[in-house]
C-alpha cells in the first residue's frame, strides 16, 4: 500500500493535522513556518497535488504555504452526509487548520469549488482572510431577487418537467440522489464515477488542446445517460500531465471515492439559503481573480466574452467589479501556440500563474502585515 504521507514532490512535505473540529486533513506544505501563510484550496475533481507547481515555487520564495486535501478529498476526513459539506463547514476546518499552526490570518487562494468557497470566505471571514485571489470561478453582487444557482439550473436545463425535456447538465446530475431510506446521500453521480475512476479523471483532466474519440454519447436528454460515456475520451494526455501524474491523482480517489466531491454541489442550493447576509454586501479586501482563455466556465451558461487587451468590457470583469471594491489584479491568460490555457490554469500555465501571483502577493505585503487577524493572537505571523 502506498504511503499517503510519501510525497511525489520533491521538497514538498505531506503531513495529518487533526483539526479541533473532529475533521483531518492531509496536509501539502512548504517553505519556513514564520513566511507569511498562503492557503491555496483546490476544487473538482481535484487534490492538493494541483497545486503542486504553485505549493513548490512560492515555499521556495519564503511563504509558509499549505495546501489541503479538501473535506471529501484523497486522505482528508471525508463524512458521509450532504449537509457536512456546506459552506461553514469547510471555512471551520480552513480555520481550525489555521489555530493548528497558530496562526490569526492567512493569504486565501481558491481554484474552482475552491474559488466558489475563497469568495464566501471573503464574505464571511474577511478578518481571517485579508488577502483573496481566486481562479476561474468569479463571482458578483448577490441581490435580493437572486434565484439560488441551482434553481436557477433547474430553470434553465428543465429539471422536474419529465423524462422527455429533462436536459443533462452535471451540476444537476450531481444533486441527484437516490431516493433509498437506509442510504440518504447517495447518487448516481458518484456511483458511475466510483464504477471507473481512472475514466473519471483521465476524461476531466485534460484541455482543448487534445484531440478527442468522437464516439461518444450525444443525446442531450439526461435519460439517456451520466456524464462519462457523454463526455469525450481524449486520445492521449495533454502535455501538462504525464502518466505517472494521473496514475498518482486516481489513487487519492481510490482512497477517497468521489461522494465528497459530489457533495459539494449538494451544497449549491443550501449555501445561498444558509447565507442571506450577503445580500448587497461587497468584498472589501484586496482581491485577485486570473483565468484562462479557454477555460470553460467562461462560456459555461452563455456565450463568453471576446478576449482582448481591454477587460473592461468582459462579463467576468464586470461581475466582479459590482461586488470586489479592490480587485486589484484580473487576468485572462491566452496560450502560447501549442499550449493550452485551460480550466485547469494552475497546471497548464504554471510560471504564468505564479508570476502573477507572485505580483499580488507582493502587491498586499504591507496590507496583509498590518491587517490585525481574525483568529486568537500568536507570536506567528
Amino acid at each position: 500500500m502506498d504511503d499517503p504521507l510519501t510525497s511525489p514532490i520533491q521538497g514538498i512535505t505531506l503531513k495529518f493535522v487533526k483539526l479541533a473540529n473532529g475533521m483531518t486533513m492531509r496536509v501539502a506544505c512548504c517553505g519556513p513556518e514564520d513566511g507569511i501563510p498562503v492557503v491555496f484550496m483546490h476544487g473538482w475533481p481535484e487534490s492538493w497535488f494541483s497545486w503542486r507547481h504553485q505549493i513548490k515555487y512560492f515555499g521556495e520564495q519564503g511563504y509558509n504555504v499549505m495546501a489541503p486535501d479538501m473535506r471529501g478529498y484523497g486522505y482528508s476526513s471525508c463524512p458521509p452526509n450532504v449537509d457536512d459539506y456546506d459552506v461553514y463547514s469547510h471555512a471551520s476546518d480552513i480555520i481550525c487548520l489555521l489555530q493548528a499552526h497558530g496562526l490569526t490570518k492567512a493569504i486565501l487562494v481558491g481554484h474552482d469549488w475552491g474559488a466558489i468557497l475563497g469568495w464566501l470566505f471573503a464574505h464571511l471571514y474577511p478578518e481571517v482572510f485579508p488577502v483573496v485571489a481566486n481562479l476561474s470561478v468569479p463571482t458578483v453582487m448577490r441581490k435580493s431577487t437572486d434565484l439560488s444557482p441551482y434553481d436557477l439550473f433547474k430553470k434553465r436545463f428543465k429539471i422536474g418537467q419529465g423524462p422527455d425535456k429533462e436536459l443533462f447538465f452535471y451540476i444537476t446530475y450531481h444533486n441527484e440522489r437516490y431516493d433509498l431510506e437506509n442510504v440518504p446521500n447517495f447518487g448516481p453521480a458518484e456511483a458511475e464515477y466510483d464504477s471507473n475512476l481512472y475514466e473519471y479523471i483521465y476524461r476531466t483532466w485534460s484541455d482543448e488542446t487534445v484531440k478527442r474519440d468522437t464516439n461518444y454519447l450525444k443525446n442531450p436528454l439526461r435519460v439517456a445517460g451520466g456524464r462519462l460515456w457523454r463526455t469525450p475520451r481524449p486520445l492521449h494526455l495533454p502535455k501538462w500531465l504525464s502518466q505517472a501524474d494521473l496514475d498518482y491523482v486516481v489513487k487519492q480517489f481510490q482512497h477517497s471515492g468521489s461522494r465528497g466531491g459530489v457533495n459539494y454541489y449538494r451544497n449549491f442550493h443550501r449555501n445561498f439559503l444558509i447565507t442571506p447576509q450577503l445580500i448587497g454586501k461587497t468584498i472589501d479586501q484586496p482581491t485577485f481573480f486570473l483565468t484562462g482563455a479557454n477555460d470553460g466556465v467562461r462560456g459555461m451558461l452563455s456565450p463568453a466574452s471576446k478576449v482582448t487587451g481591454d477587460y473592461k468590457d468582459d462579463k467576468q470583469y464586470q461581475g466582479l467589479m459590482t461586488v470586489c471594491t479592490d480587485l486589484r489584479q484580473f487576468h485572462i491568460i491566452q496560450a502560447p501556440k501549442g499550449e493550452s490555457c485551460s480550466h485547469w490554469i494552475q497546471q497548464d500555465q504554471p510560471k504564468q500563474v505564479n508570476e502573477r501571483l507572485h505580483s499580488f502577493f507582493k502587491e498586499t505585503e504591507n496590507v496583509f502585515k498590518n491587517a490585525k487577524g481574525g483568529l486568537a493572537s500568536s507570536s506567528k505571523m
